[in-house]
């Protein structure tokens, strides 16, 4: 079974704004970190968009705006959650 709950692309990521996704894939096994690195691959994400990347936690920014992503586990591991909320540096 593969359900991919994700922006297209990273330009419908950022108009999505706060939300949250999932990718449940039985062949994309792996802990936080690699959920991680799958979400910011499928969206697209390139380098000069990740701010920050902190394992399972990363920055991204458009130039305009910029949130911040968490990745968890939704109680397997080829189950992935994803929370993306609004990110002010301080």
């Amino acid at each position: 079974m593969q359900i991919y709950d994700i922006p297209e692309n990273v330009d419908q990521f950022f108009e999505n704004g706060i939300t949250s996704y999932s990718i449940i894939d039985a062949d994309e096994v792996g802990d936080n970190l690699f959920s991680m690195d799958l979400f910011l691959d499928a969206v697209g994400f390139k380098e000069e968009n990740i701010k920050l990347h902190d394992g399972t936690m990363v920055i991204v920014t458009n130039g305009v705006q910029t949130f911040r992503i968490n990745a968890g586990g939704l109680g397997d591991f080829y189950s992935h959650g994803y929370d993306v909320t609004e990110y002010t540096e301080v």
